[in-house]
């Protein structure tokens, strides 16, 4: 037994002299959106930098994640890899071409993986993977469905709700809103949640659970209470808004919705 932890002290120390030793790297921005026109064209810059005292090769590839793409070139590196000094950066740049029947959303995954030194005896290597999305101009259209909603009183420090929604459309969109709560019998009190406050990305026909919470450690107390939910989404010309109002109830802490 003691042999068994000795050695996998052993490893556990050599991992964590490896890794520290060359996995040291960083890339900006970490994020990449524009909104192009179909046929147009721009281009851009990845800054990497590597933070450690060797030489760094960093591989370049990227994958195409588009649901109405039928072009896998509208996205092109300069390169496909790059070599950086000890403690300096490099610049790497790309082009994005938009085909001229483009529509929606194009959305692609860049990868930036650390080709490890060649004395380094474990395969372990560093990797980031970032987003890239365009949405063409002119051709967006918004859409999107309210399913499942939730409320937890109880194993939270706050009350949250939660709504899953799918986005329907042919671009990324933020839902975001508001939940007013009023006590039934007293409408003269009111609580107010802040819905999707970081404003999530939903990808194209992609679902995903956003929620509703109170600034600071909040819980309802027991009691009868009405809610009013409005979210919106889409860009300034063409907002979606959806509203709903509720009941519900909260006995011994936990939430129960009567109608909606």
């Amino acid at each position: 037994m003691g042999r068994f932890i000795k050695n996998k002290l052993v490893l556990l120390m050599l991992f964590c002299c490896v890794t520290s030793a060359w996995a040291k790297f960083n890339v900006v921005p970490i994020r990449v959106e524009e909104h192009l026109k179909p046929g147009e064209e721009t281009t851009g810059t990845y800054t990497i930098r590597n933070f450690d005292p060797t030489p760094l090769r960093i591989e370049l590839e990227w994958f195409d994640k588009s649901i109405e793409s039928e072009n896998d070139t509208w996205f092109e590196f300069e390169k496909e890899f790059v070599e950086i000094p000890p403690e300096s950066t490099a610049d790497v740049n790309y082009t994005i071409r938009m085909p001229e029947n483009a529509t929606g959303l194009y959305y692609a995954r860049i990868r930036f993986s650390e080709n490890p030194p060649e004395d380094v005896p474990i395969g372990i290597s560093k990797r980031y993977n970032y987003p890239l999305l365009v949405a063409v101009e002119g051709t967006q259209h918004y859409d999107y469905t309210v399913h499942e909603i939730d409320i937890l009183n109880t194993g939270v420090p706050v009350t949250t709700i939660n709504i899953f929604i799918t986005n329907n459309a042919n671009v990324l969109f933020r839902p975001h809103g508001e939940v007013l709560i009023n006590p039934v019998d007293d409408e003269s009190v009111e609580y107010q949640m802040d819905f999707n406050p970081d404003r999530e990305v939903i990808l194209p026909q992609n679902g995903k659970q956003c929620s509703a919470t109170f600034i600071g450690n909040m819980l309802l107390p027991d009691g009868e209470y009405k809610a009013l939910i409005s979210i919106t989404s889409g860009d300034p010309l063409e907002e979606k808004m959806w509203k709903k109002t509720l009941t519900f109830s909260v006995e011994n802490g936990v939430a129960t919705i009567n109608e909606y």
